[in-house]
């Protein structure tokens, strides 16, 4: 993850991390069926992914306050065709949840600074469609 100082931190989604995961899905209105870690799971092992999900946490109360699930894999059929492209993507369109305590403008600082996170992650895999 990026090194920026900042009012948050994250990070990747290790299991130990489950409970925090869990936390913000049950405290967010932006989560979903395909926001569960083990649903996501049976997609990656499909696609051959690696997960490069990731938690966001409030620097001040070191509370989980986001999730975005983010998957990184490489269709091999395109490979006949000379595509060879790597994908990051969060499957079904799960995409960051966010905890519903927070204002909007804590918001608004919490997509800038997980955007700014998944162009990191993004560069460092070489990802070519995000």
């Amino acid at each position: 993850m990026s090194s920026e100082k900042s009012k948050y931190y994250c990070k990747k989604y290790i299991e130990v991390l489950r409970e925090d995961w869990n936390h913000v899905l049950l405290n967010s209105d932006d989560s979903w069926l395909f926001h569960d870690l083990d649903l996501n799971h049976i997609y990656a092992l499909r696609d051959n992914a690696t997960n490069q999900s990731f938690l966001i946490y409030d620097a001040s109360t070191n509370k989980p306050i986001a999730i975005v699930p983010i998957f990184i894999y490489q269709y091999k059929w395109k490979q006949f065709y000379r595509l060879n492209k790597i994908y990051a993507k969060s499957y079904y369109h799960s995409g960051p949840a966010i905890i519903r305590q927070l204002n909007e403008k804590n918001r608004r600082e919490i997509i800038q600074y997980l955007s700014k996170e998944i162009e990191f992650i993004c560069e460092n895999n070489k990802v070519d469609v995000c």
